[in-house]
C-alpha cells in the first residue's frame, strides 16, 4: 500500500463548445455569476467537465465561434463525444468583475448575470477524456479520478 498522498482536485462544469475551448482552444476566460476563490493568490487547478447538456452545443455558436473566436473549433459531432467527460486541467490565476475586462475581449459573455471573470494561465489536456458525472458550481473530484488525471498530466499542485 502507497503512503502517497493523493491531492483535492475541483472540477468545473462547462457547456460544450466551451469546455473544449477552453482545453484545447485559445479561451483564458470563464465567466460566471459568482467569485472563485483563490487562496494565497497562487493559482488553483479544476479540472474542466465537458457538461452532459448539448442545449447550446449547435451550428450557429459554433460558427460564430469558428469566426470571431477560434477558427479549429472541432466539428460539432467530435464536440459531443465530449458531453460528460473530464477534458483536462486549467489553471485559475484571478477571479476579477466583468467590468474590469475590455469589451472587446472575444471571449467576455454579454448575456445574463455574469459578474466575475476567472482568468486561466495555463492548461493540461488530458490525452483521453474521463468520463465523469458532473455537477453546478465548482465540485470536488473523486480521488479516484484525480489519480486518472495525475497519472495522465502529471503533478498539478
Amino acid at each position: 500500500m502507497s503512503n502517497i498522498q493523493i491531492p483535492n482536485l475541483k472540477a468545473l462544469t462547462v457547456l460544450e463548445p466551451y469546455a473544449t475551448s477552453i482545453i484545447h482552444g485559445n479561451k483564458r476566460i470563464e465567466m460566471r455569476s459568482y467569485r472563485l476563490e483563490i487562496p494565497n493568490n497562487e493559482g488553483i487547478w479544476l479540472a474542466i467537465h465537458a457538461g452532459g447538456s448539448t442545449r447550446i452545443l449547435n451550428p450557429e455558436i459554433c460558427a460564430t465561434i469558428r469566426f470571431t473566436r477560434w477558427p479549429e473549433l472541432p466539428s460539432e459531432d467530435r464536440l459531443r463525444k465530449n458531453c460528460g467527460k473530464i477534458l483536462g486541467l486549467a489553471k485559475f490565476i484571478a477571479c476579477i468583475k466583468a467590468e474590469e475586462i475590455p469589451d472587446d475581449e472575444v471571449w467576455k459573455d454579454h448575456y445574463g448575470e455574469k459578474l466575475y471573470c476567472w482568468l486561466i494561465s495555463e492548461v493540461k489536456p488530458l490525452s483521453a477524456p474521463i468520463n465523469c458525472r458532473g455537477f453546478l458550481r465548482v465540485w470536488p473530484v473523486d480521488q479516484e479520478l484525480v489519480q486518472q488525471i495525475i497519472n495522465d498530466v502529471g503533478p498539478f499542485s
